[in-house]
């Protein structure tokens, strides 16, 4: 993979990783009921993903916990939405 390649990647791994992260503090806000599975998410894959991304290691691991707590994320705020 090419400096140009990784750099891309760290990139994307960051800014969905930020992105996860303001979507936690919003649910902190206005949704704090006793939300742990959005805690879990956070502190288990986007914290990690936001860690190595910055660090440059294991990029691959590093897309996968972002893009898995992207996935975990969005279906619990379908699951909410659903009992709202």
């Amino acid at each position: 993979m090419s400096t140009r390649n990784i750099g891309l990647v760290r990139a994307i791994i960051l800014a969905g990783g930020f992105a996860q992260a303001v979507f936690w503090t919003l649910t902190l806000e206005t949704l704090r009921n006793g939300l742990l599975p959005f805690d879990l998410v956070f502190f288990w894959l986007t914290i990690p993903a936001i860690a190595l991304g910055l660090l440059g290691q294991s990029l691959p691991l590093a897309a996968g916990l972002a893009l898995a707590g992207f996935i975990i994320n969005i279906g619990l705020l379908a699951g909410l939405a659903v009992n709202l």
